[in-house]
């Protein structure tokens, strides 16, 4: 094998051997996040779960309560809504016109 024809496949080498290894520290790195990403979801789901208990348990409070009061609950009718504070537009009454 002539020198310039080995000196390209040792060049070949050296550059697939570095992408090589620069992709393996790329993949470590990404699985390191993924772990971390799994790590925090799996908190999140914890937190959500202890969170759906407290609302259910805070439910069945409120509903033993309510039964307590012999069928004289409070009125726990929404509120009637404001106006709007839309800004109108040249509105006349007829009383105006």
């Amino acid at each position: 094998m002539s020198d310039p024809a080995a000196f390209v496949l040792i060049a070949a080498l050296v550059a697939t051997t570095t992408a090589v290894i620069l992709l393996h520290l790329r993949i470590r790195s990404l699985s390191a996040l993924a772990t971390d990403y799994e790590r925090a979801l799996a908190e999140a789901s914890a937190a959500l779960r202890t969170a759906r208990a407290a609302g259910e348990r805070d439910q069945r409070d409120m509903v033993a309560l309510l039964e307590g009061h012999g069928g004289a609950a409070p009125d726990l009718s929404p509120l009637p809504r404001s106006p709007s504070r839309a800004p109108q537009r040249n509105v006349r009454t007829r009383a105006a016109a």
